[in-house]
C-alpha cells in the first residue's frame, strides 16, 4: 500500500454556500481550526494557555476545508481516502459530489474513491458546529431521553469540549482536522490486519509466537512473510508463504524466552514481528509490530501477577496532552511520559473522557515497562443506547483494541469512566440508559477480540456499591464524601487533590493582583458564601460544602471541583504574600498525597500484622494539564513538575521506608519489587532546639520480595520530644546504598518552629550535594540560565534534610549551565551555585 499526505490546505468559515465575505487561510499540513487561526494571528496565543473567551465563536460556526491533489500516474488496483482525526460532525466532497458523512473524534475513517479520481481532485470537508449539531439532533431525541442525556452526548466528542473541566476559559471547543489525511492507493491486496500473540507455556521457558493475517482484496499471486527478531535485533525465526486468504497464521517456536516485565519487576524485552507482502520481488507493504513475553492473570480484586509474580501498582491519570487541538504532538507527550517515568509510576490510566493518543504513548509504555489501564471513549452520565449509536460505539472499540492489543504493556480495558458510578446514583427507578454498551457490547468485544485480557465495565465499579473502596476500584471526593474503606481500598483509581502550581507557573497566567489580590484575609469568618456552592449543590450527585479561604480571583483558574478538593490548609501557617499563599496551597497536597500513599502501600492496619496487603494500586488525579491552570495535577501546562510530583515520586519508590505515628510509633518497610532485601535500618530523632541527635539505633532486617512489614516500634524508646524530627532509612548489606529513607514531624507546621537553616552546595561530576547546619525544612532548588526559570528537571526537590545528610540531586531538563539556587522555606538565608551541566 503507498499512502500520500495531502498537503497545502486552506479552511475558511462557513460551509459550501457560503461565498461571500469568508476569508480562506492558508496551512501546509492539515490544522484545527484554532491551530490555523493561532497561526494567521486571528486567535492571539492568550488562548493556548486556557484564555478563551475570545475563541468562543469559533465552534459556533461552520468551517470549510479545502485541498487540491493529482491522482498519482502508476498503476492501482484500488483507492482511499484516510481521515485521521475528523472532529467531529463532517461532510465530504470530492470534485464537488457529496460522497460521505462522519461523525466520530475516537476512530479514522476511510473513504472508497476508486474509479472516483481525476487528473486533478477536489477536495473539500464541511465540519457542522457541534452546537448546531447538538441542536438539531436533540430536536429529534427519544422521549425517554429528555432531561436525561446531556446534548453533548449525542456527539461522539469529548464531553470535555464544553466544559471548563481541562482549564477552559470559559469553554474552547474543538473543531476541524486534528491529524493528516492520506490517498491510499493499493496493489492487488493490503494488509487488513496484522494480529500477532505471545504465549508462554508453563514454567516460562518456552514461548510460541503467532502471527494472524487478513487481507483487503484478493492476495492471490503474492507472497506473505513473517520475520520475528530478539531483542537484541538477530533473527530467531522466518516464514515466506504464498498468501493466502482470509486469515493465515505464521507460528514460531522459541525456547528460553526473554521475559518482559512491568517497571521495578524486572526488564522489559521486545521481540519485533515484521511482515511483508510481495508481488514477485517487489515489496507491497511492510507491517512492523513489537511485542513483550509476559502472562499476566487476574487473581483477585483487582489482584494481577504478571509471570506468576504478584505486583503492585503505583502511578496516576492521563488527561489530554495540550487542549488547542486533539492533535497528537508526540514531542510533548514523550516529555510528560519521561516525567512520569521518572516519578517511579509503574501504571498509567489512559482516561475515558480524553482523546485518542498516538502510537509513542504504547511505544514508550512497552520500552518502559509501564503499565496501561486502558479505558473506551466512555464518559460520565448515560449514553444514548438506539442501534444506531451501539453501532458506533462497537465500531470505535473494535478499532481500539485491534491496533492495541499487541502492545504488552496494556494492563487491561475498561468500559468508561464514571458512567456506572452515575447510573446507580440515579435511583431504583431509573432507565439507566446506555448500560447495555459496556456491560455486553464491550465486553463481547474485548472476548473474541483480546480474551486473555481482563474487562473492567466500569470505573469505579466493585464492591456493594460503585464507589465502595472495600470492592473494586474507587474514585475520592473527600471533599463532598466520606467513603467508607477509603484508608485501605482495593485499589484508588482517581484520588484528587488540587495542588498549586509553582509561582512562576502562575505567574505566565495570572495576575499578581489574582495571585495574591488586595485585602486578602486567610480566615474566613462564620457564613461566608462559597461562590460556587449553588453551582456544586444543583449540579452533582454529591454537594461539595466546604469554604475554603481560597481568593476568588483563583475560581475563574480552576474547574468546578477543584475549588472544594482542598482540605488541611489550616495546618500552615498564614500567607502574607504571593509566595506564601502558594507555599500554604501546594504544601497541604503534597504531604496530603505523602500520608495517604505511605498508608495504601503499607496496605493494611497494624492490627492486622502480616496479613495480606488489602491495596492493590494508586492512581493520582491527575498528572497533567491541557490548558494553564489551577488543578489537581502533578505536572503543570508548562511542564513544571510541582510539589505533588516530588512527593509521589517518594512514595512511588519500589522500596519504600514509613514512619506510622499514631498511639505508638512504628517503622516500616515495603517492597515491590521481585528482589529479597537484607539491609539495615537506621533511626534517629533530632531535635530542632538543640539541633542534635537525641534517639538513635540500627537493627539488621529483612524485606521479602513484595512484603509489607513493621520492622520495630519505638516504645523501647520512652517518650520523645514533640519537636523532634523523626528519620529512618533502610541501607543495604552489601553496598551501604540507602534504599530509601523518610522523615516525620509529630505537629502540623502551624503549630512548628523552623530553625534558620544555612545550606551548603557543592557540585561534582555531575551531581550536586546539599548540605545544610540546622533541620531545613521544605529546601526547594531553582535553577535560572539567563533569566530562563523553566525547564529543569531535580532528581529530588521539596525536600526535608537534617545536618547528618548528603543529599545528592541529580540535574536534568532543557538546560547546559545555569545557576541553582537552595532555600529552605522558612528560612531567610538562600544558597547559590554555577554548574555546568
Amino acid at each position: 500500500m503507498e499512502k500520500l499526505v495531502l498537503e497545502n490546505w486552506r479552511l475558511r468559515q462557513g460551509g459550501p454556500g457560503d461565498t461571500e465575505g469568508a476569508e480562506w487561510y492558508d496551512c501546509a499540513r492539515a490544522l484545527s481550526v484554532h491551530e490555523a487561526l493561532t497561526q494567521h494571528g486571528v486567535l492571539g496565543p492568550e488562548v493556548a494557555l486556557g484564555d478563551c473567551e475570545g475563541a468562543k465563536w469559533v465552534a459556533e460556526s461552520d468551517w470549510l476545508y479545502e485541498v487540491r491533489f493529482r491522482a498519482p500516474d502508476r498503476t492501482y488496483d484500488s483507492a482511499a481516502l484516510w481521515f485521521g482525526g475528523l472532529d467531529t460532525v463532517a461532510d465530504v466532497y470530492l470534485n464537488g459530489e457529496l460522497t460521505a458523512s462522519f461523525g466520530s473524534v475516537y476512530m479514522p475513517h476511510t473513504l472508497d474513491v476508486t474509479g472516483k479520481l481525476r487528473d486533478e481532485n477536489l477536495l473539500a470537508l464541511h465540519f457542522h458546529s457541534p452546537y448546531r449539531a447538538m441542536a438539531e439532533l436533540s430536536a429529534q431525541m427519544p422521549e425517554k431521553w429528555r432531561g436525561v442525556i446531556a446534548a453533548n452526548k449525542l456527539l461522539r466528542k469529548p464531553a470535555v469540549d464544553f466544559s471548563n473541566y481541562l482549564g477552559q476559559r470559559p469553554y474552547l471547543t474543538t473543531i476541524g482536522l486534528f491529524a493528516d489525511v492520506e490517498l491510499r492507493l493499493t496493489r492487488k491486496a493490503s494488509l487488513a490486519d496484522v494480529e500477532v500473540r505471545g504465549r508462554l507455556r508453563p514454567g516460562y521457558d518456552r514461548a510460541q509466537v503467532t502471527a494472524r493475517l487478513s487481507y483487503d482484496g484478493d492476495p492471490g499471486g503474492l507472497r506473505a512473510s513473517v520475520e520475528l527478531l530478539a531483542p537484541d535485533g538477530s533473527v530467531c525465526g522466518e516464514r515466506i508463504e504464498d498468501a493466502a486468504g482470509p486469515v493465515q497464521s505464521f507460528d514460531f517456536a522459541l525456547e528460553s524466552p526473554c521475559l518482559w516485565w512491568p517497571r521495578n519487576y524486572g526488564e522489559h524485552p521486545l521481540y519485533t514481528v515484521v511482515t511483508r507482502l510481495f508481488d514477485g520481488d517487489e515489496l507491497l507493504e511492510e507491517d512492523t509490530r513489537r511485542i513483550g513475553l509476559r502472562e499476566v492473570r487476574r487473581t483477585g480484586d483487582l489482584r494481577f501477577e504478571v509471570n506468576g509474580v504478584e505486583i503492585k501498582m503505583w502511578g496516576s491519570n492521563l488527561s489530554p496532552f495540550s487542549g488547542l487541538s486533539h492533535r497528537w504532538d508526540a514531542e510533548r507527550a514523550l516529555k510528560v511520559l519521561r516525567l512520569a517515568r521518572d516519578a517511579n509510576m509503574n501504571i498509567l490510566r489512559v482516561w475515558g473522557e480524553g482523546v485518542p493518543y498516538g502510537r509513542e504513548l504504547y511505544d514508550f509504555a512497552d520500552e518502559e515497562g509501564i503499565l496501561l489501564w486502558h479505558d473506551f471513549f466512555g464518559q460520565y452520565g448515560y449514553w444514548p443506547d438506539s442501534d444506531e449509536y451501539r453501532a458506533v460505539y462497537r465500531q470505535e472499540t473494535e478499532y481500539l483494541i485491534r491496533r492495541l492489543r499487541h502492545h504488552p504493556s496494556i494492563l487491561m480495558w475498561c468500559g468508561n469512566n464514571e458512567a456506572y458510578m452515575f447510573g446507580e446514583g440515579q435511583g431504583e427507578n431509573n432507565q439507566r440508559i446506555g448500560y447495555e454498551v459496556f456491560l455486553h457490547d464491550c465486553a463481547d468485544l474485548v472476548h473474541a477480540l483480546d480474551p486473555e485480557r481482563y474487562y473492567h465495565p466500569s470505573s469505579p465499579m466493585g464492591g456493594s456499591y460503585p464507589n465502595d473502596a472495600m470492592g473494586g476500584d474507587t474514585h475520592s471526593y473527600s471533599g463532598g464524601l466520606h467513603v467508607n474503606g477509603l484508608d485501605y481500598p482495593v485499589f484508588i483509581s482517581e484520588n484528587a487533590y488540587t495542588c498549586a502550581p509553582p509561582l512562576r507557573s502562575m505567574r505566565r497566567f495570572m495576575r499578581e493582583e489574582e495571585i495574591y489580590p488586595p485585602g486578602y484575609v486567610n480566615h474566613l469568618p462564620h457564613g461566608t458564601p462559597n461562590p460556587r456552592l449553588e453551582l456544586t449543590r444543583n449540579s452533582f450527585g454529591f454537594r461539595y460544602w466546604r469554604t475554603l479561604p481560597l481568593p476568588q480571583t483563583w475560581y475563574p483558574f480552576m474547574d468546578e471541583f477543584a475549588h472544594c478538593e482542598y482540605w488541611g490548609v489550616q495546618n500552615y501557617y498564614d500567607a502574607t504574600d504571593a509566595e506564601s499563599l502558594a507555599y500554604r496551597f501546594s504544601a497541604s497536597s503534597a504531604d496530603f498525597f505523602k500520608g495517604y500513599v505511605e498508608r495504601a502501600r503499607r496496605g493494611r492496619p497494624t492490627v492486622d500484622g502480616a496479613g495480606e496487603r488489602l491495596t492493590q494500586g494508586h492512581l493520582s488525579w491527575k498528572f497533567n494539564d491541557a490548558f494553564a491552570m489551577i488543578s489537581f495535577s502533578s505536572v503543570d501546562y508548562f511542564l513544571e513538575p510541582t510539589r505533588v510530583y516530588h512527593s509521589l515520586k517518594n512514595v512511588y519508590q519500589p522500596v519504600l521506608v514509613s514512619i506510622e505515628i499514631g498511639d505508638h510509633i512504628r517503622l516500616w518497610g515495603v517492597n515491590d519489587t521481585r528482589h529479597d532485601i537484607t539491609g539495615k535500618l537506621v533511626f534517629r530523632s533530632f531535635s530542632r532546639f538543640e539541633n542534635r541527635v537525641v534517639h538513635s539505633f540500627a537493627l539488621p532486617v529483612f524485606l521479602g520480595a513484595g512484603q509489607s512489614r513493621v520492622f520495630t516500634s519505638l516504645d523501647h524508646l520512652g517518650p520523645i520530644v514533640r519537636e523532634c524530627v523523626l528519620y529512618c532509612a533502610l541501607e543495604d548489606d552489601e553496598s551501604g546504598e540507602i534504599l530509601a529513607q523518610n522523615t516525620e514531624c509529630f505537629d502540623i507546621e502551624r503549630d512548628s518552629w523552623f530553625p534558620e537553616a544555612k545550606v551548603a552546595l557543592s557540585w561534582e561530576n555531575g551531581e550536586l550535594t546539599v548540605t545544610t547546619d540546622q533541620y531545613a525544612h521544605c529546601v526547594e532548588l531553582t535553577g535560572n540560565e539567563d533569566g530562563d526559570e523553566f525547564g529543569w528537571r531535580f532528581s529530588d526537590n521539596y525536600f526535608h534534610l537534617l545536618p547528618f545528610e548528603h543529599k545528592v540531586v541529580r540535574i536534568g531538563g532543557e538546560h547546559s549551565r545555569g545557576r541553582i539556587t537552595a532555600k529552605p522555606y522558612y528560612s531567610p538565608y538562600s544558597t547559590e551555585i554555577d554548574v555546568t551541566i
